[in-house]
């Protein structure tokens, strides 16, 4: 049995945090949209034919597609298409997988005048007096929903309800915000959320580690260097440190900060297996509620998985790209893997990191977590538009040989995955392939 360094009282585990880790986790959408690949967002309909009500369908229609298109998991359809199938008798599921559909309920402008008592200083008569203003009031109250219907059938699929309001007060009626922009206004704030609904998306979540509470003069020195790496962002050589330590003592601080980074650089069953462990020796409470939201987030990742892989064959796509990597490119190099598409994010995660696991363990990566590699990342995602020098001085940056580029092109059953791999130091190609994917 190891010998366990634990600070406890009152039979309770005391920890204090050492630091606390970013960590970006994917969430699966409100609505289950996982049947729709080809989307058409659809105008909004009207209660009322009136101008304003009209104004407002269109302005929902805009920031609804806008939306829609920024989370980059659908092929948007134009609705004017679905209209012309329609009115030709053709079968619209042959063009389009589902439809986003929406309906004005209810709008209602309302002007008001209230008077206001307000304070101020009567410098003769040295006193403070009390006066009354008329404040003039205008308030919007907008009621929509929105819903998805398979193309098929016409069912509807997790419809959802919307109230929205926006308003201003001024002493001057002609200096009120106009109708339309407190509408505007309105409709912005009531779909902030609506890419969650709809697509999967990412939160960032704090992994907080235990403070290592040991005096030995080695511990604390392996400890000193695990600040540094963190800081740093060199998760795997923290790791190492925290598994030597608990290896020699047996410290719960450092197998739970170990289970802990396992999870962070992406092997969640790997954590789960460590945490596990350590709550079966120990009964640690912090142990047990860790691992019950290691298992919750497991199920999750899987629940995404089913929903959202492409059952045409991404997974035989990643398996042909991991081993072409690995049969053409120099075993000895360090890499960086960078995604630099921005279309079909959702797609092109999960084809990126299921490339990255296979081969995590057959060459030398870069951690994912790394600070220069998200911002190159972001960078070249941003931009649209990425050459080769840009890619050398980001490699160099990053202190790897080989850098791969991983990106989308085409659509639908033209749509290909891009692998590209650049030597950092003569900027030479020294792979390129397309998988149909």
């Amino acid at each position: 049995m190891k010998n366990l360094i634990l600070l406890v009282s009152a039979g309770i585990l005391l920890v204090s945090c050492v630091t606390s880790i970013p960590m970006e986790v994917t969430k699966l959408p409100n609505i289950d949209t996982s049947f729709i690949q080809r989307l058409a967002v659809m105008p909004f309909d009207v209660s009322d034919n009136s101008a304003l009500q009209k104004q407002t369908a269109q302005a929902l229609y805009g920031r609804v597609s806008e939306i829609i298109a920024g989370t980059g998991s659908f092929v948007l359809v134009s609705p004017d298409e679905v209209a012309r199938l329609r009115q030709t008798g053709q079968n619209i599921s042959d063009s389009v997988d589902g439809l986003f559909t929406g309906s004005i309920v209810s709008l209602t402008v309302t002007d008001s005048s209230h008077s206001e008592t307000r304070i101020r200083y009567n410098s003769d008569a040295k006193k403070n007096e009390k006066y009354s203003v008329l404040i003039h009031d205008r308030e919007v109250l907008l009621y929509f929903n929105y819903r998805f219907e398979r193309a098929r059938d016409g069912s509807i699929v997790g419809q959802v309800s919307k109230s929205a309001s926006a308003s201003d007060h001024n002493e001057s009626v002609s200096k009120l915000q106009p109708v339309f922009t407190l509408i505007q206004d309105a409709i912005h704030r009531s779909l902030r959320l609506l890419a969650r609904d709809i697509a999967p998306y990412k939160i960032t979540e704090k992994r907080i580690l235990i403070r290592e509470t040991s005096k030995d003069r080695v511990i604390k020195a392996h400890v000193k260097e695990t600040k540094a790496l963190l800081r740093e962002g060199s998760y795997r050589a923290a790791l190492r440190i925290f598994s030597e330590i608990y290896k020699d003592t047996g410290s719960f601080a450092s197998g739970y900060n170990m289970a802990i980074m396992t999870e962070i650089i992406g092997d969640l069953n790997g954590a789960i297996t460590l945490m596990s462990a350590l709550e079966s020796e120990t009964g640690n409470p912090k142990a047990a509620s860790e691992l019950a939201r290691m298992r919750n987030t497991l199920a999750e990742t899987r629940e995404l998985e089913e929903k959202y892989s492409d059952t045409n064959g991404v997974a035989k796509v990643i398996k042909n790209v991991s081993d072409d990597i690995f049969a053409k490119l120099p075993l000895n190099a360090k890499f960086s893997f960078i995604n630099i598409s921005a279309r079909e994010s959702q797609l092109m995660e999960y084809v990126f990191d299921g490339v990255a696991t296979s081969l995590v363990d057959r060459l030398t990566l870069v951690d994912r977590q790394n600070n220069a590699l998200i911002a190159a990342e972001k960078q070249f995602q941003l931009s649209g538009a990425v050459d080769d020098d840009s890619v050398v001085s980001i490699g160099r940056e990053l202190g790897v040989d080989i850098i791969v580029l991983f990106s989308i092109s085409g659509y639908g059953n033209l749509r290909r995955l891009i692998v590209k791999a650049l030597n950092v130091e003569t900027a030479r190609v020294m792979y390129q392939n397309q998988f149909d994917i």
